[in-house]
């Protein structure tokens, strides 16, 4: 038995990864960021700062949101005193963070997965208004920094 050679392996070069992420959602999950959209059939608000998301969907009368803080997504209807949250999620939001900083993962579809995690087939929006949603972001101040929190008289089912 000889000496083992070494097989060459070709390396993938990442450099043309950004092809794969828009411009507008290369930025990370640190924030601060506002995005807005609205048209006829629905309204979209986006905001991120420091880890926390907050999704916002108003069709007609009815505003839905979408609160991802502290490993929990909390969802609820505005008005509405009930609503759900679904915690553990913080090794899943390492993973996009991870591959959002790579340029592998767009934040176009981060905020898609974030909506249609909870399967709300009610909402009819689709890819192309999520992708206008973000191609509106702007690094921006909140000013308000409260509505990162779950509102105190939904009682949240844990799900």
């Amino acid at each position: 038995m000889g000496t083992p050679t070494p097989t060459k392996k070709k390396i993938t070069d990442l450099s043309n990864s950004q092809k794969l992420a828009s411009p507008a959602a290369q930025f990370d999950l640190q924030g601060p960021v506002v995005c807005q959209l609205s048209s006829s059939e629905a309204s979209l608000s986006a905001f991120l700062k420091d880890k926390k998301i907050l999704v916002k969907i108003e069709i007609k009368d009815k505003i839905n949101n979408f609160l991802y803080k502290d490993d929990c997504l909390f969802v609820w209807t505005s008005g509405v005193f009930s609503g759900e949250k679904k915690c553990g999620l913080s090794p899943y939001f390492k993973t996009i963070e991870d591959l959002l900083s790579m340029n592998l993962f767009s934040f176009d579809n981060f905020i898609t997965s974030l909506i249609y995690l909870e399967k709300t087939p009610f909402l009819p929006i689709n890819i192309s208004d999520v992708k206008k949603l973000i191609n509106s972001c702007k690094k921006e101040e909140i000013e308000n920094l409260s509505i990162f929190e779950a509102p105190e008289r939904v009682l949240f089912k844990n799900k």
